[in-house]
């Protein structure tokens, strides 16, 4: 079964990552060139202040199961100074599967740098991820698991974190997704501070490699915004060689 709005011709279509928290193990084609750029508004009750973000995240298809990404935001918070936020380093590699084909497994790393000064930048340390994905298709729907482990190391405050995300996407049209997902967050440290969270959205492709997508997300835990509003846009451009 083709994963949801695989056109034909693999390198002409996007694969985004946004907007459900979990990735995809599927992969973009080599020599590929994807651009992610959004904005998001995390809206808390008084007296903590809202925070925007503007997210970047490029991807380059480096082999038919090998990704290479570079990540960063930009913060504003109401009443704070803003700031960069820190620099993230990733790759993903597959395991098995392929884009017509499915199931797949994939590996994700990550690697964020205390580079930031915005107000969400971690400040000392260095936060690292590891995730497993598993992507399967049943008829025009994709379902993502993801999980894995978040650690903030080398600290005053070290962290132990374990994100499992499970999204589901619905392709009613060729163009169209529909998105759904719920992010559990078990921290190891304090499991009372475990969160939770809901998210909804909708994407469309404009052309196979232009795609736009908006999302609300709520979380239902204190110490998580009430409501987060995501909005962005993907682009595919290659190859680069």
């Amino acid at each position: 079964a083709p994963v949801p709005g695989a056109a034909e011709g693999r390198g002409l279509t996007a694969n985004p990552s946004r907007p459900t928290t979990a990735d995809n193990a599927r992969f973009i084609e080599p020599q590929y060139l994807q651009v992610e750029a959004g904005y998001t508004a995390d809206l808390f009750e008084d007296p903590i202040p809202s925070l925007h973000r503007l997210n970047l995240l490029t991807i380059i298809g480096v082999s038919e199961l090998f990704e290479a990404r570079l990540g960063w935001d930009l913060y504003t918070a109401s009443g704070l100074d803003s700031g960069l936020g820190d620099l993230t380093l990733g790759v993903k590699g597959g395991f098995f599967g392929g884009w017509d084909e499915a199931t797949a497994l994939a590996a994700i790393g990550e690697l964020r740098l205390p580079s930031g000064d915005g107000p969400a930048a971690i400040g000392d340390g260095i936060e690292g991820l590891a995730a497993l994905v598993a992507t399967q298709v049943i008829s025009a729907i994709q379902f993502d698991l993801q999980a894995g482990l978040r650690a903030h190391l080398f600290s005053d405050s070290p962290t132990f974190f374990i994100p499992i995300s499970l999204a589901a996407t619905w392709a009613p049209l060729d163009a169209l997704r529909i998105y759904a997902d719920v992010v559990e967050g078990l921290d190891l440290t304090n499991l009372s501070q475990s969160t939770t969270t809901i998210g909804g959205g909708a994407g469309y492709f404009i052309l196979p490699n232009l795609c736009v997508d908006s999302a609300v997300r709520v979380g239902l835990s204190p110490s998580l915004p009430d409501i987060s509003v995501t909005g962005g846009v993907t682009v595919l451009a290659g190859p680069l060689w």
